[in-house]
């Protein structure tokens, strides 16, 4: 498992277990590349996420 999902999971667990409303993140994009090797925790989130996120580029 990639760090990054590590990453997300964490963020995950800990809004369902905190009963967040909402996730604020700042959304950042990396190269293709390095996206493809190491991921992203923001793609991470954005694929599933329990929660609402409100990303600021």
């Amino acid at each position: 498992m990639r760090i990054t999902a590590n990453v997300a999971q964490a963020f995950r667990q800990y809004a369902e277990h905190s009963a967040v409303d909402l996730i604020v993140m700042g959304g950042f994009a990396h190269s293709r590349i390095r996206e493809l090797i190491l991921g992203g925790v923001t793609q991470a989130l954005l694929r599933h996420c329990n929660v609402p996120l409100f990303l600021s580029h």
